[in-house]
């Protein structure tokens, strides 16, 4: 609650300084913020108006990878609501631009956000092509990095395609990526994406 609250005083301290570039991008990025500490608190509908505000401003400023940030943060809050149909466009519209932007964070969230859509549609084929679109751009270097997710994103993805890779009867191969994610979050000590990935795993099971 705190951090809303001081979110909300930075954002209107931010409209009330002189119209600039800089402005706009730090009041889009304030209401990123606000994205992020309204949601465990579940006030999914908020951080989506948030979004929208966001999402306006990057359109009218021309900010192409802050619009794209916008899309795929939609996107995540949409599959929340259950408004599969606008997520699927938004999240559509996020990895477009993460494509103009060459933005990696964005190339990898966004693909994950829309493989949730296709996954929560049926469409797994799509959902798993998602997937390893996001798993093929990690690098090394990436490590444990979250890119803004609640799980870093390596085992998160691979929770994800072990899942899937289930519904259509790939079960070797579920079970290995499933597996491997199970020992990354062991390795890296991680309870919650330890957690996350035995459900998925006792679901490929």
């Amino acid at each position: 609650d705190q951090a809303v609250t001081f979110l909300e005083q930075a954002l209107n301290a931010i409209e009330h300084t002189p119209e600039s570039p800089e402005r706009t991008a730090e009041a889009i990025d304030a209401r990123f913020e606000l994205r992020n500490a309204l949601l465990p608190l579940g006030q999914v509908r908020l951080a989506l108006e948030h979004l929208r505000e966001a999402e306006r401003l990057a359109e009218a400023s021309g900010d192409v990878r802050r619009l794209g940030w916008a899309s795929t943060s939609m996107t995540n809050c949409l599959v929340m609501v259950g408004d599969l149909g606008e997520a699927h466009r938004a999240g559509d519209r996020a990895a477009r631009l993460a494509d103009a932007s060459a933005d990696t964070a964005l190339t990898i969230v966004s693909r994950t956000d829309l493989g949730v859509v296709n996954q929560e549609r049926g469409e797994t084929e799509r959902a798993i092509v998602h997937f390893r679109e996001a798993l093929g751009r990690l690098r090394p270097e990436h490590g444990l990095e979250r890119f803004g997710m609640s799980t870093p994103a390596a085992i998160y993805l691979r929770s994800l395609l072990a899942a899937n890779l289930a519904e259509r009867g790939d079960f070797a191969e579920a079970i290995a990526a499933g597996d491997e994610a199970v020992r990354m979050a062991e390795a890296a000590g991680l309870a919650f994406g330890l957690a996350a990935a035995w459900v998925r795993l006792g679901e490929v099971y």
